[in-house]
């Protein structure tokens, strides 16, 4: 009985893990000009606010590339520094050393970090068998450029990239997401829309770690020996929406659509046991201030 019951309770703290990491994940683009930093942003367009946080609840996939999801919440906020501005967003954090004015178009470039969660936790009992793949931290740049309209500083264009290397595994493991969004304001008052367009691109010590099968992985778990490499790991579309209920609230919603493509849709890992289409959704409730006037 006492075994039983540790068990449930690591069952339970375990779905915990994975579904708060899962839901991080779901912040990672809020108010964020370097959308393309988490691993699947979900495009809420407040770009055109001062500062704003957020909270918002949404649906994301338990690990990369898992067919199984999670329901939560999480934070984020985009807010004006002396440095420029800080993003938050989840797992993501970036900061533009070169932003004078959120609302004037220009260049994008400055220091990113990113949390990278792995593989652990999960509830799929033949990748359970595979070994663990620990959490990671990744630093390095965003650079992009934004194209605001002077007319109506809601409605502008974002291109961009963001690199980072991983400093804690020690693999070399590192990403390259490639984005392009833009932000169109509605027919009616306080209403704004976006599109999103990304892709990452890793190399092979990226894929290998998270969808590479080796002989004792394989051996354990049943699933054939497979070894992953780059540069392909998934392509995205995405919409979001954003409806001012004041200056100052701001209700929001964004789905994402993502593909794993190359090896890391090909492996045993997500062909045999998950899914390399990734659907993700959320909405979230932001807080603006620092108008002029």
């Amino acid at each position: 009985m006492t075994f039983a019951h540790s068990s449930a309770r690591a069952r339970a703290a375990a779905r915990l893990r994975a579904g708060a990491r899962a839901l991080l994940l779901l912040s990672a683009g809020w108010a964020s000009p370097a959308l393309a930093g988490g691993d699947f942003p979900i495009p809420i367009p407040l770009d055109h606010l001062p500062n704003a946080v957020a909270v918002g609840v949404g649906f994301a996939p338990t690990w990369l590339g898992s067919d199984d999801y999670f329901l939560g919440g999480a934070p984020a906020a985009s807010i004006g520094t002396p440095l420029g501005r800080l993003n938050v967003m989840g797992n993501y954090a970036a900061l533009n050393l070169l932003e004078e004015r959120f609302d004037r178009s220009g260049w994008r470039f400055g220091p990113a970090v990113v949390y990278r969660f792995g593989r652990s936790d999960v509830d799929d009992p033949v990748v359970a068998r595979l070994p663990e793949v620990d959490d990671s931290l990744e630093i390095g740049a965003n650079l992009g450029y934004q194209f605001v309209d002077a007319a109506n500083p809601v409605r502008r264009l974002n291109l961009g990239a963001d690199l980072t290397f991983d400093v804690t595994q020690g693999d070399g493991a590192a990403a390259l997401n490639l984005f392009a969004r833009a932000v169109q304001p509605l027919p009616w008052p306080g209403g704004a829309a976006m599109a999103l367009v990304s892709a990452t691109l890793v190399n092979d010590a990226y894929a290998e770690r998270f969808f590479s099968v080796s002989a004792a992985g394989s051996a354990a778990s049943g699933l054939p020996i497979f070894e992953a490499g780059g540069p392909g790991r998934d392509v995205r579309v995405g919409v979001g929406m954003l409806q001012s209920l004041s200056p100052r609230w701001h209700l929001g919603a964004g789905v994402v659509y993502s593909r794993l493509v190359g090896d890391a849709a090909d492996g045993p890992i997500v062909s045999r046991r998950g899914e390399a289409d990734q659907l993700l959704f959320g909405l979230g409730l932001a807080y603006a201030w620092g108008f002029e006037g």
